[in-house]
């Protein structure tokens, strides 16, 4: 029955296989090269962001270089963007407590209620049933200008911000290369 319907579409996916899924993290070329050598350190992370602090991912390769010059530029070196490609595993992710955002519009009150709350220095995601308090991973939509509710169209960004996040992140996740960026 599957083969049936597939060959009737126009034009048909490849079989799902469950593969990996790349995400890219747009950074310094130092913290690339530390990432390569020791591994992805939520720890390292920035606070006030979208999701608080961890370690921000995007399945879009352009976002990511954006990032990067965003990264480089606020560190001085703008010469030394990088972004590392890296290949997970979503098996990896089957365990992980995750919240997703599908929506960034104005009226999606949920997620522009969960921004605010990080951006204004959160330390935790609110969750009552975890001790820290933390989400492992938060998927959606990025924040353009969050103090106007306005996200960024055909964006994305993966953020993993546990230690159960960093250890699936460092035990599945193949950083396959990165690139400096002038």
């Amino acid at each position: 029955m599957e083969q049936q319907s597939r060959s009737r579409m126009l034009y048909p996916p490849a079989r799902w296989r469950n593969p990996v899924i790349r995400l890219y993290h747009g950074t310094t070329a130092d913290a690339a090269r530390e990432i390569v050598q020791s591994g992805i350190a939520i720890s390292r992370g920035r606070d006030e962001r979208d999701f608080g602090r961890g370690f921000y991912t995007t399945t879009l390769q352009r976002q990511a270089r954006n990032w990067a010059f965003e990264v480089a530029r606020e560190s001085g070196r703008t010469r030394s963007a990088a972004v590392v490609q890296l290949d997970l595993a979503r098996e990896s992710l089957a365990s992980l407590a995750t919240l997703m955002f599908v929506r960034g519009d104005f009226h999606a009150a949920d997620y522009w209620s969960f921004v605010v709350h990080c951006r204004n220095g959160a330390v935790d995601h609110g969750r009552t049933s975890h001790a820290d308090g933390l989400y492992d991973v938060v998927v959606g939509p990025i924040a353009a200008f969050w103090k106007q509710r306005a996200a960024m169209s055909d964006s994305d960004q993966i953020s993993f911000h546990t230690e159960a996040a960093e250890a699936a992140l460092n035990s599945s996740a193949r950083v396959i290369s990165w690139t400096a960026s002038r």
